[in-house]
């Protein structure tokens, strides 16, 4: 499923003026992280999103996320998420909302949500040939 512009636990960034079209999922989407890490103070402006099935989404994590004045937009998730979350409107705290964050859930393979852990270090001779104080030949 495509989405154009996904905001994943980022800060003060803006999304202005673009265009994002036909898209199968979301035209911008704002989002925590899988880790948990929220998004704050970001900014969906201008842009035009013709055609997307959810043309704004947010899953409510972290606050003062806003969108304004985009054009083309048919659905949103939050519903009325222009309204509600608009840029002048700031300072406000997002509202959890279920449907983005099931979507994202379900969308997400489970791997991504797996703890990663760094390799071993590999088994290497103490003295190497170059090594400062190495007399190996």
């Amino acid at each position: 499923r495509s989405t154009g512009v996904w905001l994943a636990g980022v800060t003060n960034t803006v999304v202005r003026a673009g265009r994002f079209h036909d898209l199968d999922r979301y035209g911008v989407l704002v989002s925590a992280t899988q880790d948990g890490v929220a998004p704050f103070r970001n900014s969906v402006v201008g842009n035009d999103i013709p055609g997307a099935e959810l043309a704004l989404g947010w899953d409510g994590a972290g606050a003062d996320n806003c969108f304004s004045g985009n054009a083309s937009v048919t659905r949103t998730a939050p519903p009325n998420i222009q309204t509600d979350y608009a840029c002048d409107e700031r300072p406000f705290t997002g509202e959890p909302y279920g449907p983005v964050q099931d979507d994202l859930a379900a969308a997400l393979p489970a791997s991504l949500a797996d703890a990663t852990a760094d390799p071993p270090e590999p088994n290497r001779p103490a003295c190497q040939k170059g090594k400062p104080g190495c007399h190996r030949h």
